[in-house]
């Protein structure tokens, strides 16, 4: 099989505020985009990858473009309010929906950054 990965636009996710993240798949042995027709992705943060701690945040991607292998993963604030704000371990999973076979895309860092809430100039 080849190396599949996911190339991030933006890996920055704002504490408490609604943030939309866009990666595109790749196929880096052949170098073309993988098509992700008839498959699912899913991202999972998580405080460390040593250890057994479970995830503090798991998504399924909505894949909006499949044969240009692009796909997003929604954030509401609800879903980063209580993270503390620092780098999280982030894996993107790719399976294929007909075999139920997986693979990760992505093996690196998101980060959760705080946010200041800009106050009201009293002029």
């Amino acid at each position: 099989m080849s190396l599949i990965i996911a190339t991030a636009i933006d890996c920055i996710l704002p504490r408490g505020k609604n943030k939309t993240l866009r990666f595109q798949i790749m196929d880096e042995d052949i170098d073309v985009i993988y098509n992700l027709a008839n498959h699912s992705v899913y991202l999972v943060m998580m405080s460390s990858r040593v250890g057994n701690d479970p995830p503090v945040v798991e998504k399924e991607g909505n894949v909006f473009a499949a044969a240009e292998g692009k796909v997003e993963f929604i954030f509401t604030g609800e879903d980063t309010e209580d993270l503390m704000a620092r780098s999280y371990d982030a894996d993107i999973i790719v399976v294929d929906d007909n075999t139920a076979r997986e693979w990760p895309a992505f093996q690196g860092k998101l980060a959760v950054v705080a946010t200041a809430e800009r106050g009201e100039s009293g002029g």
